[in-house]
């Protein structure tokens, strides 16, 4: 406080302004409550960790899929090299 305020008010009159205050313990927890209730974005958030699993999916897949598709393309150059050196 500045001093001119200082001056006027007494020191039970500070205490009571700062017992009217919400603890910060207090504080904390209605803002949590605020943010657990708010459902602004839940959608964004939902469709982020669709997208998220689709791609985990999607990687899972090509994976698994691109190794058999190496596996063939390495058997059909395996025929065509023997196919040429026959000739």
């Amino acid at each position: 406080m500045n001093n001119r305020l200082q001056d006027t008010v007494t020191k039970s009159e500070t205490s009571a302004i700062a017992a009217s205050r919400p603890s910060t313990r207090r504080r904390a927890r209605r803002g949590f409550l605020r943010l657990w209730r708010d459902q602004r974005g839940a959608n964004l958030l939902e469709y982020g960790v669709l997208c998220g699993c689709v791609a985990i999916a999607g990687l899972t897949f090509v994976d698994g899929f691109g190794k058999k598709v190496d596996k063939a393309f390495e058997r059909l150059g395996l025929q065509v090299d023997s196919i040429a050196k026959k000739k």
